[in-house]
């Protein structure tokens, strides 16, 4: 077992201890990890993936297996027997331009295989096809509202604002606002939750309170949900506003009455059963209160919903 904030930091990466669900985030060029502490899965962009053992915290430091930094992570891991030391090396490549968009010619910033075969029926809308992606994620149907045009990814990644540092932003604030509603625990929550999911917010429309009063209503109802969101950056499109497509699994694990259990405006009752896995695809909307340089600070409307013309279906 090594300590991951240790080796991750040496290797150039951004790691977040989110202490009141429980979990690490660790953000390395163009890949995601989050490993929860007493677990022994980790999500590597969103894909699951079987630790060792699990991941443990000792002496306020999160500790996982060697194996998983160098199967996982990218690093080459060695054994000096002279010296009984472990060598963990790691090559990073150079960055990709902040500046830059995602485009056919590009390929994927983020330095995923594409694919050119089985495309899905509307492949044209998208700067590229990604190869561990299914078709069926490409073709769900955009949302619309009324008579509204919708404008394609492809179309929309020519616009100034469409550069792979912005979506990095966006993309982050979809993540982490998701991580947290799909790992809301009464048995951790407090009012820090609210601080760490307030700003992956547009701030418009929304204050604390209601934040406030859904962190009381998780401990008095004693709701658990455990999951996670991958927004997929060559998926955003423009209809009536910003939508990302994403890919996500969750489960609930406890709850007294089936009520207003995730925080979401449209939170189905009724449709889902305790302890039961569900996985599937939504388009969250996005939004800003900035006018002029709006690029960085588009973060997840108030109205945004995992329940909005999705497709949702047991694991």
């Amino acid at each position: 077992m090594v300590p991951i904030r240790f080796i991750s930091e040496a290797m150039g990466a951004d790691v977040t201890w989110y202490g009141s669900v429980g979990w690490v985030l660790i953000q390395l060029p163009g890949k995601d990890v989050q490993l929860t502490v007493g677990d022994d899965t980790a999500y590597v962009d969103g894909t699951e993936t079987k630790l060792d053992t699990k991941c443990i915290m000792k002496d306020d430091r999160t500790f996982v297996p060697l194996r998983f930094v160098s199967e996982a992570m990218g690093a080459t891991v060695g054994w000096d027997g002279n010296q009984n030391l472990v060598t963990i090396s790691y090559n990073r490549s150079a960055a990709d331009n902040p500046h830059s968009h995602p485009s056919a010619y590009s390929g994927d910033l983020w330095g995923r295989e594409t694919r050119t075969t089985d495309l899905p029926k509307n492949a044209s809308d998208f700067p590229y096809v990604l190869a561990d992606l299914p078709n069926e994620m490409y073709e769900m149907p955009y949302q619309k509202i009324g008579n509204e045009p919708t404008v394609a990814p492809n179309s929309l990644y020519n616009e100034p604002e469409f550069t792979k540092q912005n979506i990095d932003y966006w993309t982050g604030r979809v993540r982490k606002h998701y991580q947290m509603i799909l790992n809301a625990n009464y048995n951790t929550i407090d009012s820090s939750w609210v601080n760490q999911i307030y700003p992956t917010y547009n701030p418009g429309g929304l204050d604390r309170n209601q934040l406030l009063k859904y962190v009381n209503w998780v401990k008095d109802n004693h709701i658990q949900i455990e999951g996670n969101l991958e927004p997929e950056p060559s998926m955003i499109y423009d209809s009536w506003g910003y939508k990302i497509r994403s890919k996500f699994s969750f489960r609930i694990v406890s709850y007294d009455q089936d009520k207003d259990v995730l925080l979401d405006v449209l939170y189905p009752k009724g449709r889902f059963q305790k302890g039961v896995w569900y996985t599937g695809y939504a388009d969250i909307s996005l939004g800003t209160m900035t006018f002029g340089n709006w690029g960085p600070t588009l973060a997840v409307d108030n109205d945004a919903s995992l329940f909005a013309d999705s497709i949702i279906r047991e694991r």
